[in-house]
């Protein structure tokens, strides 16, 4: 049967509205999320919880901010360079802070993937290999470090991490091992899909210990940043929320709104105040911490990349 006229440009066309539609979809769920927990919580109390953060916070915010993008475009480029990947750094941190603004309205997040651009012609097919890599070492490190959070919760959710983590860090090493062992470990499709893991067990990609570290620290950083902020809004008693840190961050995993804006508010609203934090201090420090950590960036490597083109040049001068 011969495909109908004009067939082969509807494809794409689909595709992009599917896109566009369920950017709109995110932006709905996300903006009704938040209406939800402003009504359910108290207005002055969220407005209160950003204006007594004294200003010694606000730096230390600042700093923490710039050390948890630095390290998260660090390990990037260090596991990219380790594997035979070349381009500048500023190319990377560029398309990096692009990644972030087209990652939170696409579906899950894959308009992360736009940090592999500065890598060209035969070094794309690798580049993805190592995104996919990334993120799944980021998806291991989150849960490892939630278990002493799980474990306050209860046991069931601290079994569940544990098992979760082992098959995941099991999976990496198969990844990167060279022993027939872990390769057919490797090929298993009980975990995640066959093909997936065949492409990244053929790709023979390596991890410094650099990365790894940096991985860690990310995370490190993106923590210290809300605890920074519940510290120098609320005396805290139980110092143990910062353990329920880790289990608010796992909310992200659902992709149904922006960079989980909203899931993850809601989740610090029934977790943290088990330590005693008020829930209207919880989500607004979550919140603040979207707007630092990925939407400011965002916004900036979009007008980076629009200054580097001579975008926003040809539209001060027509």
């Amino acid at each position: 049967m011969k495909p109908q006229p004009g067939s082969a440009t509807l494809h794409p066309q689909f595709r992009r509205i599917r896109i566009v539609l369920w950017a709109l979809l995110k932006v709905l769920v996300s903006v009704g999320l938040l209406i939800y927990l402003a009504w359910r919580l108290d207005t002055k109390a969220l407005l209160r919880a950003v204006y007594v953060v004294p200003a010694t916070c606000w730096l230390s915010m600042g700093a923490t901010t710039m050390a948890f993008l630095c390290c998260k475009i660090a390990k990037w480029h260090v596991l990219a360079r380790f594997n035979g990947l070349t381009a500048s750094l500023h190319e990377v941190s560029r398309a990096y802070l692009v990644s972030l603004a087209v990652g939170t309205l696409t579906p899950g997040r894959v308009g992360e993937a736009a940090r592999i651009t500065p890598f060209k012609g035969e070094q794309t097919s690798r580049a993805i290999i190592l995104y996919i890599y990334d993120r799944m070492a980021e998806l291991a490190c989150v849960l490892v470090v939630s278990i002493p959070g799980a474990v306050l919760l209860g046991r069931w959710y601290a079994l569940a991490l544990c098992v979760a983590s082992t098959a995941l860090a099991l999976l990496l090493v198969a990844v990167t091992g060279r022993h027939a062992v872990w390769r057919r470990l490797a090929e298993l499709p009980t975990f995640v899909p066959g093909k997936a893991m065949a492409a990244l067990a053929r790709a023979q990609m390596a991890t410094p210990a650099s990365f790894w570290v940096l991985t860690m620290l990310t995370y490190v950083w993106g923590y210290l940043l809300a605890a920074i902020f519940i510290v120098g809004t609320t005396p805290v008693a139980d110092w143990r929320f910062v353990l329920l840190l880790p289990v608010v961050t796992l909310s992200n995993i659902v992709p149904v709104t922006i960079a989980g804006l909203g899931m993850r508010e809601g989740m610090a609203t029934a977790v943290m105040p088990q330590c005693g934090i008020p829930p209207e201090t919880a989500a607004m420090a979550f919140f603040v911490c979207f707007v630092m950590t990925i939407l400011v960036p965002g916004c900036v490597g979009v007008l980076w990349s629009l200054a580097a083109s001579g975008t926003v040049r040809n539209i001060k001068t027509p």
